[in-house]
């Protein structure tokens, strides 16, 4: 019973029996043959193969639920017995988007790493909040790195960072001498000037003019921006969309529009020559800039040894401020 729940919520998570037969490494009509033979004990089917993609039944939605269901369960199991380990040794499945799996998290996990080398770390790059929360329902991940909190309140988390999002704005803006007071540089950024409370924040009104370039619809920060210039009363003109954020703040530097950008991202990009102005950061004026980014796991009732050694570690790099 339990392989055939398997190999029915493959096809549910490939939304095709070719796909799943490809990844369960069996053929296509044996995987049929048993979904149906599956079908027929129940009594009706669970897919409906008229839609294609196919689509859960009600039937099929009731299975699948009860499925994850089970998946839980073993994993809580497997957490269980886990942590009658050391906490030492074993493996971490950390799910997260582009953008921390490239440049944040590389950094967490190589000092961990180098603290405890016998703890593997798999990690995986998301695109959606959407698939982040269904892997880490499903146990397919451990852990989900994410500044976006939305689908996953039913989920425990541990505080990583602070983030804010800032604007980057090419230097030759004639704006930029209206709002030379409240300008930071570069460096003004790394020194994070821009979290303290007295630094002075501008408004999105004053960029309306000015093209923009953004990350691209579906991306966390796609949906963020967007919140920002509704607040604003600002819809942007002649924008350009990317994938990667680095990218964006390129463009920026080379004058092709402004952004509104992660402030963790000075950190990883060409810091700009001595006495260059090529571009001009800004606090922006509103609340929903700040989020806590955080790392969210399942709200089980054992937590693997491995596990809690890693949220030991996460509390402490937090407590510091060290990322």
């Amino acid at each position: 019973m339990l392989k055939e729940s398997n190999y029915i919520y493959e096809v549910y998570r490939c939304r095709s029996f070719s796909k799943a037969a490809e990844h369960l490494f069996i053929s296509q009509p044996s995987l049929s043959a048993m979904v149906k033979r599956v079908e027929k004990e129940i009594g009706m089917p669970l897919f409906d193969r008229s839609c294609n993609p196919i689509q859960l039944t009600d039937a099929g939605r009731f299975y699948i639920s009860h499925v994850e269901k089970i998946r839980q369960i073993q994993t809580e199991m497997e957490d269980y017995f886990q942590s009658l380990a050391d906490g030492e040794t074993g493996t971490l499945k950390i799910g997260s988007s582009s953008f921390y799996c490239e440049y944040s998290l590389p950094i967490l996990l190589r000092a961990f790493r180098q603290k405890y080398p016998d703890i593997e770390i798999d990690l995986q790059e998301t695109t959606t909040n959407q698939d982040l929360y269904r892997l880490l329902k499903t146990g397919e991940l451990d852990l989900v790195l994410t500044s976006n909190h939305n689908g996953l309140e039913e989920m425990k988390s541990a505080f990583f960072r602070k983030e804010y999002l800032i604007l980057a704005v090419p230097g030759s803006y004639a704006v930029n001498s209206e709002l030379k007071d409240a300008a930071l540089s570069f460096h003004d950024i790394l020194l994070g000037k821009h979290r303290r409370k007295d630094c002075p924040a501008v408004s999105l009104k004053k960029f309306k003019d000015y093209p923009l370039v953004s990350l691209r619809e579906g991306s966390d920060l796609y949906e963020r921006s967007q919140v920002l210039f509704r607040h604003a009363g600002v819809k942007p003109k002649n924008v350009s969309y990317l994938d990667q954020m680095p990218t964006a703040y390129y463009l920026v530097y080379y004058g092709y529009g402004y952004s509104i950008i992660r402030d963790t991202t000075v950190h990883v990009v060409r810091q700009p020559v001595e006495g260059a102005t090529d571009i001009a950061f800004y606090k922006i004026d509103d609340p929903m800039t700040i989020r806590d980014v955080c790392f969210y796991y399942r709200n089980s009732e054992y937590l693997s040894a491995t596990m809690q050694t890693f949220l030991k570690y996460v509390g402490e790099i937090a407590s510091a401020g060290a990322y």
